[in-house]
């Protein structure tokens, strides 16, 4: 099998095929450097490439966990082909039955250079990548990273997180969150993704945003806005909106790297909401009038207790607490 990565051009619909192909080859034994050069120039195409190579990676390598428990005991281990390999029809099978039981989700084969980043309820880490780029991850946040010579890649699976990416225009920094993608060369920048909506705010440099993950093959580009340091974007399933603000107002938003949080004339509903990231115990607002109901304010992350003591002194408001859940109302 010739190298993949000479020329190689194909329609998005041949990703998935490349990608088991890859990982196919890679696991024979005259895999060479120039192999490994190959793989990574292709991973660093897209981010499209990379969530499919490392997807089928994963499934490939739940393949033969199945394939082994599947597999009686008294028969030999399945036929090896070619340079001591087992049958690539055979694997590629099997790849879909793991595909098929493990339903497609977004999964990773942990290699070297491969890390995942995550951070439990009410907690706070800061890491620095190989590439001397440093991530700050909020509370009850998840990042997979995969670094080379060639190519620069996250994955923000879930919560919120504050980059500082270093500089390096031949590699541009690509940040997948859900189906959008966020292009850097070097800046600084925070990205929040919420059930619904995806928010990100820029400190400093340029960034380019895609409302879908950019494919080198297809032949339209995906919609997309270059912010500039001020801008906070906002996307949602249906739309994507960009605000200014001003230097210090965008700079409270990072309060949470101090374990804080900052409310002005904030509904009661969205208080809840912020506290109920950072605890397990969760804030109930029990009916629409006191939801509705505004404070301002700078608090810890982890104070439950001061928020209830300004409902009942400040709003009249009732408070009743168990171990899971804080239930307030009029």
């Amino acid at each position: 099998m010739n190298s993949l990565g000479d020329g190689l051009s194909a329609s998005a619909k041949d990703v998935k095929a490349l990608a088991a192909s890859w990982i196919e080859r890679r696991d024979r034994t005259d895999w060479s450097k120039r192999d490994q050069a190959a793989l990574d120039a292709w991973l660093a195409e897209s981010v499209a490439h990379f969530l499919a190579y490392h997807r089928m990676a994963n499934a490939w390598t739940r393949a033969d966990r199945l394939a082994a428990l599947r597999r009686p005991t008294s028969l030999p281990p399945l036929p090896r082909t070619g340079a001591g390999n087992r049958s690539f029809v055979v694997r590629t099978a099997a790849v879909i039955l793991a595909l098929t039981v493990l339903g497609g989700g977004a999964l990773f084969l942990t290699r070297p250079k491969d890390h995942t980043f995550a951070t439990p309820i009410g907690g706070h880490k800061i890491v620095t990548l190989a590439d001397g780029s440093s991530v700050e991850l909020n509370t009850d946040t998840v990042i997979r990273t995969n670094l080379s010579a060639n190519h620069r890649v996250a994955v923000l699976e879930k919560g919120e997180a504050y980059f500082q990416i270093a500089h390096d225009a031949a590699h541009p920094f690509k940040i997948a969150v859900g189906s959008r993608q966020i292009i850097v060369l070097g800046t600084k920048f925070s990205v929040r993704k919420d059930q619904d909506a995806i928010r990100v705010a820029l400190f400093d440099g340029r960034v380019r945003f895609s409302s879908t993950i950019a494919d080198p093959n297809l032949s339209s580009s995906p919609p997309s806005a270059v912010l500039r340091p001020g801008d906070v974007l906002v996307a949602t399933a249906k739309a994507l909106s960009i605000t200014h603000k001003a230097k210090a107002e965008l700079e409270r938003s990072l309060d949470w790297r101090r374990g804080l949080l900052v409310f002005n004339h904030t509904p009661l509903s969205d208080v809840a909401s912020e506290y109920n990231r950072y605890n397990q115990q969760k804030i109930v607002i029990a009916d629409m009038a006191s939801a509705r109901l505004k404070m301002s304010g700078t608090m810890p992350t982890n104070d439950i207790a001061e928020f209830t003591s300004i409902a009942r002194k400040v709003f009249g408001l009732q408070v009743r607490s168990n171990e899971d859940e804080v239930v307030i109302s009029r």
